[in-house]
């Protein structure tokens, strides 16, 4: 099977590209993808997010692969994993991005409590027989992960949820200081971390998308719409912008910082090398 993407960015209309918070990653062969959002009431989350997708992508996370059956499930080795071994490291690169640059007094507590961001990673890999592709997906808050198998929506996560009336109002967020972490390491469903896999199909199409995009997708699949096929016809940045542009204008999508990535799971040959894919709104 070969993975082939797609991938979109576009920043808050007050906002100029650059001061876009979204950023999304992805590896060389296609393996790994992350998408993360920075929240807005903190500083230098765009860093942040950077930091996170690129850290993801750039190496191997180590995680072992839980056992097939698209599932959500609640690890705490990977908790270990993320906040002992993952974690630091990035929390140090994000210290040293940082440092010198000139801080609002107003701003100094924000600084001082660290930057926040949601996460989500998805990783491929082929069984040892090579004849089948495993998918699994780590998440913390609420940039999410659609599943279309044969033209049906058959999972989104890490919310399980029918309606944006369900959708978290404080989401779940990785901080780059070390204590703000804690409310993550010892939370539990929405509020911790969570996981998903199982094996991948000929077709499938994996979406991911930060937080605004998830909503409109939630409300349209509600209302009995297909949000699969509008997203899956969008094949240029340009036509990615107009479609999230026309529906700010009709208040269907949050003007908010807006990522999309999609993957398509072909049946031809295995994983191959492809371009680096990186984006944060320029």
């Amino acid at each position: 099977m070969e993975l082939r993407r797609r991938e979109f960015i576009i920043n808050k209309s007050e906002n100029s590209p650059n001061e876009c918070k979204d950023c999304y990653a992805i590896a060389p062969d296609k393996s790994r993808i992350a998408v993360s959002d920075g929240a807005a009431q903190s500083i230098f989350t765009g860093e942040w997010a950077e930091i996170l997708t690129f850290g993801f992508v750039e190496s191997s996370p180590g995680i072992k692969f839980i056992k097939p059956g698209d599932k959500v499930v609640r690890d705490q080795a990977v908790k270990e994993w993320l906040f002992e071994q993952w974690l630091p490291a990035l929390q140090a690169k994000w210290r040293e991005r940082v440092a010198g640059i000139p801080v609002p007094y107003f701003a100094e507590e924000r600084f001082r409590r660290g930057a926040y961001a949601t996460f989500l990673g998805l990783e491929f890999k082929e069984t040892r027989s090579g004849r089948f592709l495993r998918w699994q997906a780590t998440a913390v808050g609420d940039s999410m992960l659609f599943i279309v198998r044969k033209d049906v929506l058959s999972l989104w996560f890490p919310f399980q949820l029918k309606d944006t009336g369900d959708f978290p109002r404080h989401p779940a967020l990785l901080c780059s200081r070390i204590l703000g972490n804690d409310h993550i390491k010892n939370g539990e469903g929405l509020n911790g971390v969570l996981i998903a896999g199982g094996k991948c199909s000929p077709g499938d199409v994996f979406i991911l998308g930060t937080d605004a995009l998830a909503k409109w997708f939630l409300t349209r699949n509600k209302a009995g719409d297909r949000p699969w096929e509008k997203l899956c016809a969008i094949t240029s940045q340009e036509e990615f912008a107009k479609f999230v542009e026309e529906r700010r204008a009709e208040d269907q999508i949050e003007d908010d910082d807006t990522t999309l990535v999609i993957v398509d799971v072909t049946q031809n040959s295995p994983i191959l090398p492809g371009a680096t894919g990186a984006g944060h709104g320029d």
